[in-house]
């Protein structure tokens, strides 16, 4: 494979030993990194006009012959025997993630738990609007890998690709609800037909792409940032194209919103010892939509503000108990967020910013019930992000990072931290202080018998 100075197209693989076998997890994606000149968006015919729209299949085919991608490729079976995979096609992602359509970056992996005997060798494939795309093809093999390619890489033809694969049936008995908390939809279907030829779902809200599903879920939840009622279809798909549409069923959530009569009073002296009250006026909720709330703390206010973290969540009474940190901040403010949306007022004290001491005879530690990981955000990010955390208890902490083939990159947390909800910023930096590339990164939180792995993408 030839150098490049940026990456176009990049497929990750991860491999590791589990008890039941050697499990490879295949990550794919095609984005534009913001590099000159811009990568262009995936399009039929070849990169012109009609760009590829989100949920438009992608999927994995099997070089079996080794003799490069023909008409006698089949794409890997799904289940758990040799050469099988979890699912074989993803649907086009980029407008959902932000990345703009024609583009996209897989959020679930190519499962395979043992690779085929023979000819491990791959490749991908778009055959929608009389186009083909072909990768060049790669090979797997048990151990960490990453394989990099560039526009040049994919083959593209003016017409469709052979295949002797049907479409497959419809999804049946779409059902949408919504979630406990009232911010997402919880979407169900049936789908009856052979496994092998089914590559995955696409989920359609009012007929626009949403989500998407590998070819064994049959349910998935969905983030939702309206309170608009929506009409949720489901869609089969596999390398032939896309099935007809299930039946339309309603979901909705109630997304909380603060009026303009909000009170921003935060009473409380010192922030040492006192007690610190929040009093504000609630939003009208349904009786089955409990509060989903969040307050930040920023600091240095209005020169150069900085996000330390979450603060407070979950819970809104007339009375808030604040986690502050234990460092010295200067120049603060409170942030309150809810469902995804920033009210555009900030607590304040009769000053307007507020100091936050070095010692704290009371921090009034908001504790957590569990340990827990947090997703980074934002993610994709460049050139920083920030990981959180929380801690039920005083206890030992390691939050380390890794590249996609295992090595360590960076420790943010080796030592003994007190309870609560703690928040780091990774500055992509490695350990010995130099840059680290684009592409996926690992990042995992152990303390006593919790442990948990998360990836984040880290975009040049």
């Amino acid at each position: 494979m030839r150098s490049m100075k940026w990456v176009l197209f990049s497929l990750f693989v991860m491999a590791a030993t589990s008890a039941f076998g050697q499990l490879t997890q295949l990550y794919c994606s095609y984005l534009d990194d913001g590099s000159a000149p811009p990568e262009p968006p995936l399009a039929s015919p070849c990169w012109g006009a009609n760009v590829f729209p989100d949920g438009t299949p992608v999927c994995l085919f099997w070089d079996n012959d080794a003799n490069g991608p023909d008409a006698d490729d089949p794409q890997p079976a799904i289940g758990s025997d040799s050469g099988e995979v979890n699912f074989n096609c993803f649907g086009m992602n980029g407008e959902l993630l932000g990345l703009g359509a024609g583009y996209f970056a897989m959020t679930d992996a190519f499962v395979m738990e043992y690779l085929p005997a023979v000819n491990p060798i791959y490749y991908l494939q778009i055959s929608a609007n009389n186009t083909c795309y072909q990768t060049e093809t790669f090979e797997l093999a048990i151990g960490p890998a990453e394989v990099y390619f560039a526009q040049a890489d994919w083959n593209c033809a003016n017409n469709s690709c052979p295949t002797t694969e049907t479409i497959p049936p419809p999804a049946t008995d779409c059902h949408a609800s919504d979630d406990t908390r009232c911010l997402l939809v919880v979407v169900d279907w049936a789908w009856t037909g052979d496994p092998n030829h089914l590559g995955g779902f696409t989920i359609l809200a009012d007929g626009e792409p949403v989500g998407g599903a590998g070819g064994s879920l049959r349910s998935i939840e969905l983030p939702v940032n309206t309170d608009a009622v929506r009409q949720y279809t489901v869609v089969a798909y596999n390398s032939a194209g896309n099935a007809a549409p299930s039946n339309a069923d309603a979901g909705s959530t109630y997304l909380m919103r603060w009026s303009q009569q909000t009170l921003t009073e935060l009473t409380g002296y010192g922030w040492s010892g006192e007690d610190v009250v929040l009093h504000f006026d609630t939003p009208t909720l349904p009786s089955d939509c409990p509060s989903h709330f969040w307050i930040d703390l920023w600091y240095n206010v209005p020169a150069n503000p900085t996000r330390f973290g979450r603060v407070a969540s979950d819970s809104l009474d007339d009375t808030t108990n604040l986690h502050f940190p234990t460092e010295s901040f200067m120049n603060c403010v409170l942030v309150l967020k809810d469902s995804n949306y920033t009210y555009g007022a900030v607590f304040y004290d009769t000053t307007g910013i507020f100091h936050l001491p070095l010692s704290l005879d009371d921090p009034r530690v908001l504790q957590p019930d569990q340990f827990a990981l947090a997703q980074n955000y934002p993610n994709p990010f460049n050139p920083t992000t920030r990981i959180e955390f929380a801690l039920p208890m005083e206890a030992d902490v390691a939050l380390e990072i890794f590249n996609i083939q295992g090595q360590l990159v960076r420790t943010l947390v080796d030592g003994r931290m007190g309870a609560g909800v703690h928040s780091l910023e990774w500055d992509g930096l490695s350990n010995g202080g130099t840059s680290v590339g684009a592409g996926v990164y690992l990042y995992r939180m152990v303390s006593g018998n919790f442990v948990q792995t998360r990836k984040m993408l880290l975009l040049k």
